[in-house]
């Protein structure tokens, strides 16, 4: 029997290892990616530590003066209407909110409390309309004359639908 000789072109081979090459360096490239992203993020970690740290310190000092202005406040002449009482200054006016009261509610426990008390005037109904884009996509098929719905055999020509061209992308796996 006679053995098969496998003729190997030494161009391919040499383009081969120059992809080889190149895959190697776009899993070094990769990697640097990954380390500067942990990097990132444990920087990002730290600063946004350092920054609530000052931030807190800053608000409780805030949080003393306001106090300080409280106290000072109700020793000094001022102005007092229905809602609010007013200390003009000339770097600011100082202005009190009177406490009122506010309802709080949940709309979910009343819309029950309205349906079971048949208080339907006090209820709305919204109605959304919305397009199957995946059961309409499902049905189409691009060819070089255009759109075809294959339910119809007939050609799409729809404003809001055309046909958009995405660029070839190279990917490496390793």
């Amino acid at each position: 029997m006679a053995k098969k000789t496998i003729e190997i072109d030494p161009a391919v081979i040499e383009k081969k290892s120059e992809m080889d090459s190149i895959i190697e360096k776009v899993k070094e490239l990769d990697n640097e990616i990954a380390v500067i992203t942990e990097l990132y993020r444990y920087e990002q970690e730290t600063l946004k530590y350092r920054y609530e740290n000052k931030k807190k310190k800053l608000n409780d000092n805030r949080e003393l003066l306001l106090c300080n202005l409280k106290t000072l406040f109700n020793e000094v002449p001022h102005k007092e209407t229905k809602t609010q009482i007013k200390v003009e200054l000339l770097n600011g006016d100082v202005v009190v909110k009177k406490a009122t009261a506010k309802l709080d509610y949940d709309k979910t426990k009343l819309l029950e409390w309205a349906k079971a008390n048949g208080m339907n005037e006090l209820i709305s109904t919204k109605e959304v309309e919305d397009f199957k884009w995946s059961e309409y996509k499902a049905r189409l098929v691009i060819t070089e004359g255009g759109i075809i719905d294959t339910e119809t055999g007939e050609l799409v020509e729809v404003e809001g639908l055309t046909i958009k061209e995405v660029a070839e992308e190279i990917q490496v796996k390793y």
